[in-house]
């Protein structure tokens, strides 16, 4: 009840959090918070301020959301030995498997002119280049190929 923090440790395979209505039965959450919410991130880079415990101040400072960033890989298979494995993650067509640099496992990533969920069927798709002129640079009219028909035509 209230504000908590807790450490997350090391090889962990799931996490969740959940709020329970139960556990303010006799109206403590008003006194404390009129809200909910839970996140994960770097320990070094938050640091809880007691005004949190009102969400104003904490979409205040934190309004878009913050930072999190996960290291982790699948399974404990090299990409040689997934690849004929019906777990293979790698399930987008234009994506690619890549080691982990420890040989713990891989990680997907789409293919070099694509972008989106490379675990997903249909999960990479082709970039449109002329969307974004400030990352890719056209002298002309811009017209979008297919990121296959591109890597054929060089």
């Amino acid at each position: 009840m209230g504000c908590c923090q807790t450490s997350v440790p090391d090889n962990l395979n799931i996490f969740g959090v959940a709020f329970s209505t139960d556990m303010f039965s006799n109206g403590e959450q008003n006194y404390f918070s009129p809200c909910s919410y839970g996140f994960v991130v770097d320990g070094d880079w938050f640091s809880f301020d007691p005004r949190y415990a009102r969400l104003s101040y904490f979409k205040e400072d934190y309004g878009d959301g913050v930072p999190l960033v996960l290291d982790w890989v699948v399974d404990n298979e090299t990409c040689i030995k997934a690849k004929n494995l019906p777990s293979y993650a790698c399930q987008a067509a234009n994506s690619n498997c890549i080691d982990a640099l420890d040989d713990s496992g891989y990680l997907c990533s789409c293919s070099q002119g694509y972008d989106g969920n490379p675990y997903l069927k249909g999960g990479c798709r082709d970039i449109n280049e002329c969307d974004n002129p400030s990352l890719y640079t056209c002298n002309g009219k811009c017209k979008n190929t297919d990121a296959a028909t591109r890597v054929l035509a060089h």
